[in-house]
């Protein structure tokens, strides 16, 4: 399949899926934050930029992402919407994470580093306590929820990040 300029991701997946496309076009045509995310990540395994390279990221990064991470129990999805609708109904919660560099910070590092868990390694790459780690880690999956799954930024900036974070915290305040 020939495709041009950037797509809607739902069709990208579901094109992915019918195995219509391959997963670089999946890449190529998602955004530019996708794209970005693949090279960094080639660079950093040491991989080519190919189809198989491109599979293995889409496979790491889904698990990630898109909730295809088989759970640890089978409550922590349910306790995660808890969590997240607990957020929606705090006016005061919203406020702080909206002000928040650190919640900005961790957020930009999550996207910008989507293969690593490793909260130690962001609180140092970042010089914040891991306190401050701790309580923003999940804005990326609150970003997910509140955009029915799955949220990509077109950009791996700040201003991107905070108006993604502006636009929820809005929509509760």
């Amino acid at each position: 399949m020939i495709l041009s300029g950037f797509q809607e991701e739902h069709q990208l997946l579901d094109w992915y899926e019918q195995d219509s496309i391959s997963a670089l076009q999946y890449i190529e045509h998602h955004s530019i934050g996708m794209i970005n995310r693949f090279k960094k990540w080639c660079q950093e395994s040491g991989s080519s930029e190919d189809e198989e390279s491109a599979k293995d990221f889409l496979d790491e990064y889904n698990g990630l992402f898109l909730d295809t991470v088989v759970s640890k129990n089978e409550n922590s999805t349910a306790a995660d919407t808890s969590m997240f609708h607990q957020w929606c109904e705090n006016s005061e919660f919203l406020d702080e994470l909206y002000s928040s560099k650190p919640a900005l910070h961790v957020t930009l590092w999550r996207y910008q580093n989507p293969c690593y868990t490793d909260k130690q390694k962001c609180a140092h790459d970042l010089d914040v306590s891991i306190g401050e780690i701790e309580k923003w880690w999940s804005v990326v999956d609150f970003l997910n929820f509140e955009h029915g799954g799955n949220y990509q930024p077109v950009r791996l900036d700040e201003e991107s990040i905070s108006m993604a974070i502006l636009y929820v915290c809005q929509l509760h305040i």
